[in-house]
């Protein structure tokens, strides 16, 4: 894929992760199937099924001993 092609795909899609992140979500799994094309191949963030809604800036993302995410696309240090 060009990279002015993947460009166009992802600056909507870090849009959208900005636009959450105000709004104190946080998607948590972030992956290509999760990336959705409309007919006119404008891109779309979906699945926040395992979102985070962040109340307070003490608040832990995830409960030790836990992951969250799709293994595939979790960072090391998680594992």
């Amino acid at each position: 894929m060009p990279w002015q092609e993947a460009f166009h795909i992802l600056l909507p899609i870090a849009h959208a992760l900005s636009y959450a992140h105000d709004h104190h979500i946080i998607h948590r799994d972030i992956k290509p199937s999760n990336i959705l094309l409309t007919e006119n191949n404008q891109p779309m963030l979906s699945d926040f099924g395992i979102s985070k809604i962040l109340e307070g800036e003490d608040q832990g993302l995830t409960t030790t001993g836990m992951g969250m995410g799709t293994p595939e696309y979790m960072e090391p240090e998680q594992w």
